[in-house]
């Protein structure tokens, strides 16, 4: 019978993500996810400002985001998401910052990065290879 009591066990089970949802999830990321789902949208920016995964947004973007091209380029136990796009400069700019969002304009960002100053001028491209693995376990 029930007596209403509750009884907290706290964690009982934890680790071991599988190789073939890390697999799947590449493979869904790169072919099947659509609308606010599709983390295809590549950003860039000049702010050298540290990353933080409490960020959500560039520090200073620039221009407009470019939609990537996706593939799932899983190998071995891993899954490997990528999103490939090249962004066009209309002016003389320093580059330091790199995002991929899931929205052509505001979002949600999956990532950011930053880099050393890649210089640019007006009708300059830099094509931007973003590569998520995901662990088993």
């Amino acid at each position: 019978s029930s007596t209403g009591e509750i009884t907290d066990y706290g964690i009982v089970s934890k680790r071991l993500v599988t190789q073939t949802f890390v697999k799947r999830l590449a493979a869904e990321m790169a072919s099947n996810w659509a609308g606010a789902d599709a983390w295809k949208y590549h950003g860039s920016g000049t702010s050298s400002a540290a990353e933080a995964n409490s960020q959500t947004a560039l520090g200073a973007e620039v221009g407009s985001r470019v939609s990537g091209t996706q593939v799932d380029v899983s190998a071995g136990t891993t899954g490997n998401y990528q999103s490939i796009a090249t962004i066009t400069y209309g002016s003389a700019l320093s580059i330091t910052e790199h995002g991929l969002f899931n929205a052509a304009a505001v979002g949600i960002m999956l990532d950011r990065s930053k880099f050393t100053a890649i210089v640019v001028g007006s009708g300059d491209s830099i094509v931007f290879t973003y590569d998520l693995t995901i662990n088993p376990e």
